[in-house]
Protein backbone atom coordinates (compact mmCIF):
# COMPACT_ATOMS: atom_id res chain seq x y z
CA UNK A 1 0.00 0.00 0.00
CA UNK A 2 2.79 2.43 0.78
CA UNK A 3 4.33 1.95 -2.63
CA UNK A 4 1.08 2.82 -4.40
CA UNK A 5 0.80 6.07 -2.40
CA UNK A 6 4.10 7.26 -3.80
CA UNK A 7 3.84 5.65 -7.22
CA UNK A 8 0.75 7.52 -8.35
CA UNK A 9 2.18 11.05 -7.78
CA UNK A 10 5.52 10.05 -9.32
CA UNK A 11 3.90 8.57 -12.44
CA UNK A 12 1.64 11.65 -12.75
CA UNK A 13 4.65 14.01 -12.54
CA UNK A 14 6.64 12.03 -15.12
CA UNK A 15 3.68 12.06 -17.52
CA UNK A 16 3.18 15.81 -17.03
CA UNK A 17 6.85 16.55 -17.71
CA UNK A 18 6.91 14.25 -20.71
CA UNK A 19 3.86 15.96 -22.24
CA UNK A 20 5.40 19.42 -21.81
CA UNK A 21 8.58 18.55 -23.73
CA UNK A 22 7.26 18.54 -27.31
CA UNK A 23 5.21 21.71 -26.74
CA UNK A 24 8.37 23.70 -26.03
CA UNK A 25 10.09 22.58 -29.25
CA UNK A 26 10.51 25.02 -32.14
CA UNK A 27 8.20 24.41 -35.11
CA UNK A 28 9.73 22.74 -38.11
CA UNK A 29 10.04 23.92 -40.76
CA UNK A 30 10.46 27.44 -39.37
CA UNK A 31 7.73 29.89 -40.31
CA UNK A 32 8.38 32.29 -43.15
CA UNK A 33 9.15 35.86 -42.16
CA UNK A 34 6.52 38.55 -42.77
CA UNK A 35 6.95 42.26 -43.36
CA UNK A 36 4.20 44.90 -42.96
CA UNK A 37 4.27 48.69 -43.46
CA UNK A 38 2.04 51.35 -41.91
CA UNK A 39 1.08 52.85 -45.29
CA UNK A 40 1.12 51.46 -48.83
CA UNK A 41 1.31 54.93 -50.43
CA UNK A 42 3.30 57.91 -49.11
CA UNK A 43 4.79 61.16 -50.39
CA UNK A 44 8.56 61.45 -50.91
CA UNK A 45 10.25 62.41 -47.64
CA UNK A 46 7.58 60.77 -45.45
CA UNK A 47 8.23 57.92 -43.06
CA UNK A 48 6.67 54.45 -42.82
CA UNK A 49 6.76 52.09 -39.87
CA UNK A 50 8.09 48.68 -40.88
CA UNK A 51 7.18 45.67 -38.72
CA UNK A 52 8.72 42.25 -39.27
CA UNK A 53 8.10 38.81 -37.77
CA UNK A 54 9.57 35.34 -38.19
CA UNK A 55 13.26 36.10 -37.70
CA UNK A 56 15.61 34.54 -35.15
CA UNK A 57 15.38 35.63 -31.52
CA UNK A 58 17.78 38.53 -30.96
CA UNK A 59 18.98 38.33 -34.56
CA UNK A 60 20.28 41.40 -36.39
CA UNK A 61 18.00 42.21 -39.34
CA UNK A 62 19.26 44.37 -42.22
CA UNK A 63 16.51 46.57 -43.69
CA UNK A 64 17.12 48.00 -47.17
CA UNK A 65 15.07 49.95 -49.70
CA UNK A 66 15.36 49.49 -53.47
CA UNK A 67 13.64 51.92 -55.81
CA UNK A 68 12.03 50.98 -59.12
CA UNK A 69 10.88 53.40 -61.80
CA UNK A 70 9.89 56.93 -60.88
CA UNK A 71 6.44 58.38 -61.29
CA UNK A 72 7.88 61.33 -63.22
CA UNK A 73 10.16 61.01 -66.25
CA UNK A 74 12.73 58.26 -66.46
CA UNK A 75 12.49 54.97 -64.69
CA UNK A 76 13.35 51.44 -65.54
CA UNK A 77 16.22 49.21 -64.55
CA UNK A 78 18.74 52.04 -64.30
CA UNK A 79 16.96 53.35 -61.19
CA UNK A 80 16.53 49.95 -59.56
CA UNK A 81 19.84 50.03 -57.71
CA UNK A 82 19.29 49.27 -54.03
CA UNK A 83 19.19 52.32 -51.81
CA UNK A 84 18.89 51.61 -48.09
CA UNK A 85 16.83 53.34 -45.46
CA UNK A 86 17.75 56.93 -44.79
CA UNK A 87 17.76 58.29 -41.23
CA UNK A 88 14.88 60.66 -40.47
CA UNK A 89 15.45 64.24 -41.60
CA UNK A 90 18.09 63.38 -44.21
CA UNK A 91 17.05 63.47 -47.85
CA UNK A 92 19.78 61.45 -49.49
CA UNK A 93 19.94 58.90 -52.29
CA UNK A 94 23.18 57.14 -51.33
CA UNK A 95 23.21 53.56 -50.08
CA UNK A 96 22.85 53.28 -46.31
CA UNK A 97 22.10 50.10 -44.34
CA UNK A 98 19.82 50.11 -41.35
CA UNK A 99 20.25 47.22 -38.93
CA UNK A 100 17.73 46.46 -36.20
CA UNK A 101 17.71 43.72 -33.56
CA UNK A 102 14.81 41.29 -33.46
CA UNK A 103 13.16 40.73 -30.07
CA UNK A 104 12.97 37.38 -28.26
CA UNK A 105 10.04 36.33 -30.48
CA UNK A 106 11.85 37.22 -33.72
CA UNK A 107 9.95 40.45 -34.39
CA UNK A 108 11.05 44.05 -34.91
CA UNK A 109 9.67 47.51 -35.70
CA UNK A 110 11.60 50.37 -37.25
CA UNK A 111 10.87 53.63 -39.07
CA UNK A 112 12.14 54.34 -42.58
CA UNK A 113 12.03 57.57 -44.54
CA UNK A 114 11.35 57.07 -48.25
CA UNK A 115 13.06 59.74 -50.34
CA UNK A 116 12.64 58.87 -54.03
CA UNK A 117 9.49 59.01 -56.14
CA UNK A 118 8.48 55.67 -57.62
CA UNK A 119 8.09 52.18 -56.26
CA UNK A 120 10.07 51.37 -53.12
CA UNK A 121 10.71 47.73 -52.27
CA UNK A 122 11.60 47.34 -48.59
CA UNK A 123 13.52 44.14 -47.88
CA UNK A 124 14.49 42.75 -44.47
CA UNK A 125 17.10 39.98 -44.23
CA UNK A 126 18.14 38.15 -41.07
CA UNK A 127 21.93 38.18 -40.68
CA UNK A 128 22.22 34.64 -39.29
CA UNK A 129 19.08 32.82 -40.51
CA UNK A 130 19.18 34.55 -43.94
CA UNK A 131 15.36 34.72 -43.85
CA UNK A 132 14.10 37.41 -46.19
CA UNK A 133 10.79 39.23 -46.60
CA UNK A 134 9.81 42.18 -48.83
CA UNK A 135 6.98 44.68 -49.15
CA UNK A 136 6.25 47.35 -51.77
CA UNK A 137 5.35 51.00 -51.11
CA UNK A 138 4.31 53.58 -53.72
CA UNK A 139 6.15 56.90 -53.23
CA UNK A 140 4.46 59.94 -54.78
CA UNK A 141 5.85 63.38 -55.49
CA UNK A 142 4.80 65.87 -52.77
CA UNK A 143 1.72 67.86 -53.78
CA UNK A 144 0.37 65.06 -55.98
CA UNK A 145 -3.27 64.17 -55.48
CA UNK A 146 -3.81 60.62 -54.27
CA UNK A 147 -5.70 58.50 -56.77
CA UNK A 148 -9.39 57.97 -55.98
CA UNK A 149 -10.65 54.47 -56.58
CA UNK A 150 -14.17 53.16 -56.46
CA UNK A 151 -15.82 49.82 -57.08
CA UNK A 152 -18.93 51.41 -58.59
CA UNK A 153 -19.85 54.28 -60.88
CA UNK A 154 -21.59 56.15 -58.04
CA UNK A 155 -19.69 58.70 -56.02
CA UNK A 156 -20.04 59.27 -52.27
CA UNK A 157 -22.54 62.15 -52.52
CA UNK A 158 -24.91 59.97 -54.56
CA UNK A 159 -24.74 57.25 -51.91
CA UNK A 160 -25.45 59.77 -49.12
CA UNK A 161 -28.46 61.14 -51.00
CA UNK A 162 -29.89 57.65 -51.62
CA UNK A 163 -29.40 56.73 -47.95
CA UNK A 164 -31.06 59.95 -46.78
CA UNK A 165 -34.02 59.39 -49.10
CA UNK A 166 -34.45 55.84 -47.75
CA UNK A 167 -34.44 57.14 -44.16
CA UNK A 168 -37.00 59.84 -45.02
CA UNK A 169 -39.27 57.30 -46.72
CA UNK A 170 -39.06 55.03 -43.66
CA UNK A 171 -40.00 57.91 -41.35
CA UNK A 172 -43.01 58.83 -43.53
CA UNK A 173 -44.24 55.21 -43.54
CA UNK A 174 -44.00 54.98 -39.73
CA UNK A 175 -45.87 58.29 -39.36
CA UNK A 176 -48.64 57.15 -41.73
CA UNK A 177 -49.00 53.89 -39.81
CA UNK A 178 -49.40 55.74 -36.49
CA UNK A 179 -51.95 58.17 -37.98
CA UNK A 180 -53.95 55.33 -39.54
CA UNK A 181 -54.24 53.52 -36.18
CA UNK A 182 -55.61 56.67 -34.53
CA UNK A 183 -58.34 57.13 -37.20
CA UNK A 184 -59.66 53.56 -37.29
CA UNK A 185 -62.47 53.11 -34.72
CA UNK A 186 -61.87 50.17 -32.40
CA UNK A 187 -58.13 49.96 -33.16
CA UNK A 188 -56.01 49.64 -30.07
CA UNK A 189 -53.01 51.83 -29.48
Amino acid sequence: MRISRFAIPVVTAVCALGAAGPAAAQPYPPSSPALVVSAGTVFAGEEVDVTGQGYGAGEDVVVEVGYGGSGGGGGGAAEAAPVAAVPAGVLSQRRVSQTVAADTLGGFTTTIQLTRVGTAVITATGSSTRRTASVTVTVLEPGTMLPVTSSSRFNMSTMVLVGGAALALGAVLVLLSVLRRRRVPGAQA
